[in-house]
């Protein structure tokens, strides 16, 4: 495997594999995990391939997704307003459980199917603070025009 990112911040650690990504947290404990695990089972069905629990760190093993991550695509109004309708559509399906951390970053785009990638936030938590978590992230990542779709 591979580390593909280590996010000394949030003591994190990330590695590819062949078709899965395998992330190490350091500062979370078996609780932490059962509660995600149970979280991100009822969220997102089949997307968490395995997990457990070491001396120093808890792990999860989930599916490499296709595609590409959204900042990578031109940000015309037409992608814009993709983005927020599928955020906001994402929600309504997932609710109560949100995938609040939904930057560009975690997005990801294969012809016209879009993803969330990168479900460590995966929780439930107050409906307006998720729209208003939403439309922050995404006004940071692309701007004013944001505001046109929320």
């Amino acid at each position: 495997m591979e580390l593909v990112q280590k996010n000394r911040k949030k003591h994190l650690e990330t590695y590819k594999g062949d078709g899965f990504y395998l992330k190490k947290f350091f500062k979370r404990d078996k609780q932490w995990l059962e509660t995600h695990v149970e979280n991100l089972q009822n969220a997102n069905p089949g997307y968490l391939l395995d997990y457990g629990v070491e001396s120093n760190h808890v792990w999860t093993t989930f599916k490499e997704l296709p595609g590409k991550e959204a900042w990578e695509f031109e940000q015309t109004d037409e992608f814009i307003k993709k983005i927020v309708e599928f955020t906001k559509a994402h929600y309504k399906k997932t609710y109560p459980y949100a995938h609040v951390d939904c930057g560009l970053s975690n997005i990801l785009i294969d012809g016209d199917d879009l993803y969330f990638c990168d479900w460590d936030s995966i929780a439930i938590y107050p409906e307006q603070w998720v729209m208003q978590k939403m439309y922050a992230v995404l006004l940071k990542d692309m701007g004013i025009k944001v505001k046109r779709y929320f």
